[in-house]
């Protein structure tokens, strides 16, 4: 089960935490339904229970999943300089940073 899509917990507290099952957390916040990218560990690897409505993310739904926050509130372009630019981002570009990072990210993981 790699990548996921999260929210914060209640604890007994009353405070927001990340649930125990996460591995890899806090990516691509997303404002608008208040969650999180992840990653779990698969099934046979794991001795602890993951809710079964739990969002699995392919490469292509992480690429629409950021695009659509890039609808939203469009990521700027980095400069040639290395610094953010004034400049949003293409779809093309969000769509080969997401790619790039999606594949990174499941070869640290896996």
């Amino acid at each position: 089960m790699p990548v996921i899509e999260y929210k914060f917990q209640i604890s007994e507290t009353g405070r927001n935490v990340i649930p125990g099952y996460v591995e890899d957390r806090g990516h691509f916040y997303n404002p608008a339904d208040f969650t999180y990218v992840g990653w779990v560990k698969a099934e046979a690897d794991r001795e602890y229970w993951v809710p079964d409505t739990i969002e699995e993310l392919t490469k292509a739904e992480m690429v629409t999943r950021v695009l659509g926050m890039h609808a939203a509130n469009p990521m700027k372009a980095m400069g040639d300089d290395g610094e953010m630019s004034e400049d949003d981002m293409t779809n093309d570009q969000v769509t080969a940073m997401v790619e790039a990072w999606y594949d990174a990210f499941v070869t640290a993981n896996s």
